[in-house]
């Protein structure tokens, strides 16, 4: 019984232990699979720690960015503030500028009525003084004349006292004998008629000494006395008769001593000598007068017509050699109008193109980066026409600044330079600017413009 038991209790035992084991078994496994959790639930807060500092140190980023931000704003609004304040400042200034700027165009506006009324009191005081040289001028030589007259009567009566009128024929054969004969006679009076100074005119700077009788041609002696005497047989003699405003000198200085104890043919030289120095200082006086009249220059164009109008008839146009224009110098004049380049080829000889071409090479000589040799390339870079405006407009085109890697500013200039004064463009400034080449025609045309505006 005893051996049964105990094998029963071996039984239970080793079924204990098979029970216990199995338990182990299960133990490991659960145990196992917990290391398993355990491990993975250390690595999830290994990631969450890793997560953590980065969010911390994204927070801080994100902080101290907040604060950067802040203070920028701050000392952005503390920047517009000051800029408020700057801009109201300078709005008051203007403000009070344009306030005085206003006043000062309202002063000058007064000041310009106020100088272009004394201007005008000048003008009308300048015209009555012209006015009033005339004038006197004018007394002056009726006077000078009237003597002179009073003269020549005194010592053709003297003459007729003492031997008969000549008649027309005794004088044109006189004139003649004159002509062919040696001038002793003649030279004899010269002296005393040559030294005496002619009176001094209002509106001459020095005194006029009268030419030698002379210098007077039989022929122009035959003339001026035609014209100058008073009696109707004789006034057939000469065409051109000498107004009553040329500058004539008293008869005392020209007939010194007695009429009668000189033979006709001296006192005809003497009245031929003095109608000489008639015409003579009527010449010089009337170029005088000219050249006072455009020396002054407050003198209106009313007080110069006037002056004009005083001066005509102390020219004679028959003798003056400038006093009329011949037609062939107005058809040049109307041909140079019409068009420009006729006189440059006169003056450079060959075509208008090529006298053009040279007038641009000599007006650009000593400028810098200038070669012009054609009207196509080389004006491609605007410097060519900087160059040639800059000889007539300085202050509008700074060439010194200028290159020809600038294209578009040369020419800009250039253009703006001409319309400134006039001148219309007839180029396109993108096609100068695009083409190294540009058309010869174009240009020519338009720098015969400007030759046209600033040479004719």
């Amino acid at each position: 019984m005893d051996l049964q038991e105990k094998e029963t209790e071996i039984a239970d035992m080793k079924e204990t232990i098979f029970e216990l084991e199995d338990e182990v078994e299960q133990h490991r496994a659960l145990k196992l699979h917990d290391n398993l959790i355990i491990t993975d639930l250390e690595n999830s807060v290994k990631k969450l720690q890793d997560q953590k500092h980065d969010m911390e140190r994204e927070i801080k980023i994100l902080h101290r960015r907040l604060r950067e931000e802040s203070m920028e704003w701050r000392q952005f609004q503390a920047d517009l503030q000051t800029a408020v304040v700057i801009a109201n400042d300078i709005k008051s200034e203007a403000q009070e500028e344009i306030g005085d700027l206003r006043r000062r165009l309202q002063e000058a506006q007064e000041k310009n009525e106020k100088l272009s009324k004394e201007l005008e009191e000048v003008k009308s005081r300048k015209q009555d003084e012209e006015r009033g040289r005339v004038y006197n001028y004018m007394n002056a030589v009726e006077r000078d004349l009237a003597a002179l007259r009073q003269g020549m009567g005194l010592s053709r009566r003297s003459s007729t006292s003492s031997e008969p009128s000549p008649t027309v024929k005794t004088l044109i054969k006189s004139f003649d004998s004159a002509s062919q004969g040696p001038p002793s006679n003649g030279a004899s009076v010269t002296p005393t008629a040559s030294a005496a100074p002619l009176p001094r005119t209002p509106l001459s700077p020095s005194p006029m000494k009268t030419p030698p009788a002379a210098a007077v041609s039989p022929i122009q002696r035959h003339s001026i006395s035609g014209s100058m005497s008073a009696a109707k047989p004789l006034s057939s003699l000469g065409d051109k008769r000498p107004t009553y405003t040329d500058i004539t000198i008293p008869a005392e200085h020209l007939l010194r001593g007695s009429a009668a104890s000189r033979p006709p043919s001296a006192l005809q030289r003497v009245s031929n000598m003095d109608s000489a120095k008639t015409i003579s200082v009527s010449r010089r006086s009337s170029e005088e007068m000219k050249r006072d009249m455009s020396a002054s220059e407050g003198a209106s164009s009313t007080s110069l017509m006037a002056m004009s109008a005083a001066s005509a008839p102390l020219s004679l146009s028959s003798s003056s050699p400038t006093a009329s224009v011949t037609p062939t110098t107005r058809s040049r004049l109307r041909e140079e109008r019409k068009d420009p380049l006729s006189a440059l080829a006169r003056e450079y000889g060959g075509s208008k193109r090529n006298a053009l071409l040279k007038w641009c090479q000599k007006k650009t000589e000593g400028y810098q980066n200038i070669d012009i040799t054609n009207f196509s390339s080389s004006w491609n870079d605007g410097l060519a026409f900087c160059a040639v405006l800059h000889t007539y407009l300085p202050a509008h085109i700074p060439y010194q600044e200028l290159t020809s890697q600038e294209k578009r500013r040369n020419f800009t200039l250039a253009f703006q330079a001409a319309e400134s004064v006039g001148i219309k463009c007839t180029l396109d400034i993108n096609d100068m600017v695009h083409t190294e080449r540009p058309d010869w025609q174009s240009v020519m045309t338009y720098v015969t413009a400007i030759y046209k505006y600033f040479e004719t």
